[in-house]
C-alpha cells in the first residue's frame, strides 16, 4: 500500500493525519502487511493430522489399541503416558550395564578338544562329542563370569 493511498483511507475514516503521524501510520501499515504475507506463507496444519498421530503414540505405550483414550479421556491418557515413559526411562537408568560376550578364541577351541580327547579314555568315540560339549561349556563360563 503507498502512502497516499493510506493517507486517502485514513482521510475516510475521519482522521486527520499530519507530519510525523504520516511516517507512523506508513511503519504500522507496513508491518501489518509483512505479518499478513508471513501468516499467509506458513503451512497450515491439519489437526486430524497431530491428533492421529498423537493418540497412536499413546496407542502405543498404553498398548491398548485407543481404549484407554476412550475410557479416560486425553488428558488422562497423556499425563498417565508421561508417568510410564518416566518410569521407564527410570528403570532403564538404574539397570546395570550388560557386559560384553566373550568367545572362544582359535587357542581355547584347541584346548577344548584336547580335553576332550584327554577325557574320553578307551571309549574314543563314544564319549568325545560330550566331553567337548562340556569343555566348550565350561571355557565360556570362565571367560564370561
Amino acid at each position: 500500500m503507498t502512502r497516499n493511498q493510506i493517507i486517502k483511507l485514513a482521510q475516510e475514516a475521519g482522521i486527520v493525519v499530519t507530519g510525523d503521524a504520516v511516517w507512523k501510520l506508513c511503519e504500522l501499515v507496513a508491518a501489518a502487511e509483512r505479518e499478513s504475507t508471513i501468516k499467509e506463507s506458513l503451512p497450515v496444519a491439519e489437526p486430524v493430522a497431530w491428533r492421529q498421530e498423537l493418540a497412536n503414540i499413546l496407542c502405543r505405550i498404553h498398548r491398548d489399541g485407543g481404549h484407554y483414550i476412550a475410557e479416560y479421556g486425553w488428558r488422562k491418557a497423556i499425563n498417565d503416558a508421561d508417568l510410564k515413559v518416566a518410569h521407564l526411562n527410570a528403570a532403564s537408568d538404574a539397570a546395570p550395564p550388560r557386559r560384553e560376550w566373550v568367545g572362544l578364541t582359535d587357542e581355547d577351541m584347541q584346548e577344548c578338544i584336547k580335553t576332550a580327547d584327554y577325557n574320553q579314555g578307551q571309549y574314543k568315540r563314544t564319549f568325545f562329542w560330550a566331553n567337548l560339549a562340556t569343555a566348550i561349556e565350561q571355557r565360556l563360563k570362565e571367560k564370561n563370569t
